[in-house]
């Protein structure tokens, strides 16, 4: 066994708090690896030969090159039970205040917080036990503007990225989470109308990957909350920050479902005349000319197919 051949200094040093090319001690790869036993090992080892301040600051609170901690690590595999086991624990070591900001609040070099992690990574049930644990140790406020609203160094956020994989579950849970926290004009505003720094509102992300499914419910919500003008002036008809707009990237990915969808969406209020007019008469930027033609294309082949009527 090494400890039988190592100095005390070298299983700290060389052992335990030894970082790979990553930044990774071995408790840390044991969480992102979703090994518990070995955690547990590691861990009982730890506190045998760490100070409680090495402890803190070179294991629990320690972050790799991406500046993610083992309890982030855990949330990346979308492993619950270490997730869980590393939040036992570090509460027993850790202020009040490193529990929300060495933790809950942290972000790491996307600057995503865990629970903004968990959406993108489509684990219902990281996200809710994070949520739960945030709820007793963060304020009101903080919980609206630094988990919710919070956004990443792409402008995104949680809801945003749930929207961008697609995932259902993901985005009706952070909408039942945001109805109770948020007032009907940040609804609106800050998640329904919400861009990321390109420009993209959710039915973007959602039209990337066509996301059916999402299109329908985002249409639901939007119905519910929007007027006339904000869902075809915003959503339907935006573009982002280069001109696409939904339509484009449907056509252009050949998302026939999808377009078929949009068109529907937009004449529950507009005639086909106001939405051509919307689409291929409502700007003249030259970035958008071959955008409009690839819709005018699809949109054709659809209405020869009989599913749409020009």
């Amino acid at each position: 066994m090494a400890k039988e051949k190592l100095t005390a200094d070298e299983v700290k040093n060389k052992l335990l708090l030894a970082t790979d090319c990553d930044g990774m001690t071995a408790w840390h790869a044991a969480a992102g690896r979703g090994n518990l036993k070995i955690l547990q090992e590691i861990w009982n080892l730890a506190k045998e030969k760490l100070t409680a301040d090495e402890l803190k600051n070179k294991l629990l609170l320690a972050t790799d090159c991406r500046g993610m901690t083992a309890w982030h690590a855990a949330v990346e595999r979308g492993n619950l039970e270490i997730l869980q086991e590393i939040w036992n624990l570090v509460k027993e070591k850790l202020s009040a205040d490193e529990l929300k900001n060495k933790l809950l609040l942290a972000t790491d070099c996307r600057g995503m917080t865990a629970w903004h992690a968990a959406a993108e990574r489509s684990n219902l049930k990281i996200l809710q036990e994070i949520w739960n644990l945030a709820k007793e140790k963060l304020t009101a406020d903080e919980v609206k503007n630094k988990l919710l609203l919070a956004t990443d160094c792409d402008g995104m956020t949680a809801w945003h990225a749930a929207a961008e994989m697609g995932n259902l579950k993901i985005l009706q849970e952070i909408w039942n989470l945001a109805k109770e926290k948020l007032t009907a004009d940040e609804l609106k505003n800050k998640l329904l109308l919400a861009t990321d720094i390109s420009g993209r509102t959710v039915l973007h992300e959602a039209a990337t990957i066509c996301q059916i499914r999402v299109l329908h419910k985002l249409r639901e919500w939007a119905t519910e909350r929007l007027t006339t003008e904000e869902i075809n002036k915003k959503l339907l008809f935006a573009g982002d920050n280069f001109g696409v707009t939904v339509w484009y990237l449907a056509a252009d990915g050949w998302i026939s479902d999808y377009l078929q969808k949009l068109w529907e969406w937009a004449k529950e209020k507009l005639t086909t005349e106001e939405i051509t007019n919307e689409l291929f008469l409502a700007t003249d930027a030259e970035a958008t000319i071959a955008h409009r033609q690839i819709i005018l294309n699809y949109l054709n082949k659809l209405a020869k197919e009989g599913k749409i009527s020009l």
